[in-house]
């Protein structure tokens, strides 16, 4: 059974959703350090209001993207894992055999 090209093009949406989730968590966490500090030098604004727990929420789920989703190698090596099974791994054999085999007879 051979790999379906789409997989290989998730594998590369992989990589850009993880540069769209890692560049929206750099931004809330600037985001929010600015405000942390604008609370910090005026007591009038209230830290945890209705958008910044949105805020944080996003980064949170930005963050566990970034860690859980695979890396286009990784989906790449899981796919060619997902491809070896005994059936394969006995053709693979038989077919180096007959290699060596080849080659031992040219030596003689």
């Amino acid at each position: 059974m051979l790999i379906n090209p789409i997989w290989f093009y998730l594998a590369e949406l992989f990589d850009d959703i993880q540069i769209i989730a890692m560049s929206i968590m750099i931004i809330l966490l600037c985001l929010l350090g600015f405000k942390a500090v604008m609370c910090l030098l005026d007591n009038d604004i209230i830290f945890f209001n209705k958008s910044t727990k949105g805020a944080i929420i996003v980064l949170i789920i930005s963050a566990v993207i970034c860690v859980v989703m695979p890396n286009k190698d990784t989906s790449i090596e899981m796919m060619i894992a997902s491809q070896v099974n005994d059936r394969n791994m006995e053709k693979i054999k038989a077919t180096v055999d007959y290699i060596i085999d080849k080659i031992n007879e040219k030596e003689e």
